[in-house]
């Protein structure tokens, strides 16, 4: 058992997907407190039969649990088992469409329930570099980015964009001109982006974070 990534992806399905207590999850699954905390921990890990009974409650396969698969969704004789709310996961964005085929889609992971009715257009990031620190987003946080045009931008938000020559960036909406942002490359150069840059293109606003351990 890949024991690391089990204990990650049972805190984001628990934390993340359901927004539950470990005290909650403990509960539903009929076993105790410390037990979660010793699997989120990476202290220990479940036999089978409470694995299945950990995949079960939360819809997903035991290899997605295992980290034999990056699939999500559970398989029913051979049909993938489609849910709704799902939201693709990316570690790298390597163009500003983000519908692109060219693009590669770590996992889906289900919308937070605290964002699901405010933002229906949503992608999530996986940050893998500290150089974003300055803004209070770290090493494997998980932005949740809604797709928005520019001018719906407000002053002073966090957004994330995509620039040529750099790639991601990540930064803030300047005060003075809500087209304009002012932001850091994933090398940790400063960088301030308008719209006259036509190699520039803000792919949406941060509207939450999930922070790694």
């Amino acid at each position: 058992m890949r024991q690391n990534v089990f204990a990650y992806r049972l805190k984001e399905l628990r934390h993340i997907n359901k927004g539950l207590t470990q005290s909650q999850l403990a509960q539903e699954l009929h076993i105790g407190k410390s037990t979660i905390s010793n699997y989120e921990n990476g202290y220990s890990t479940p036999d089978i039969e409470t694995l299945m009974k950990i995949a079960i409650h939360f819809d997903v396969s035991t290899d997605y649990l295992l980290g034999r698969t990056n699939d999500v969704l559970k398989e029913s004789e051979g049909t993938p088992y489609v849910r709704a709310n799902k939201i693709p996961l990316f570690k790298e964005i390597v163009e500003p469409d983000i519908g692109s085929d060219s693009q590669k889609v770590e996992t889906y992971i289900t919308k937070p329930e605290q964002i699901l009715a405010d933002y229906k257009s949503l992608f999530a990031y996986i940050i893998s570099i500290d150089n974003w620190d300055s803004f209070g987003f770290g090493k494997q946080d998980i932005l949740y980015v809604s797709e928005t045009k520019t001018k719906k931008l407000q002053a002073g938000e966090f957004a994330i964009a995509f620039e040529k020559n750099h790639g991601i960036i990540i930064g803030k909406i300047t005060e003075d001109q809500k087209t304009t942002l002012r932001g850091i490359t994933r090398d940790g150069n400063s960088v301030l982006l308008d719209k006259e840059n036509p190699s520039y293109k803000i792919l949406g606003r941060i509207v939450g974070v999930f922070k790694s351990l």
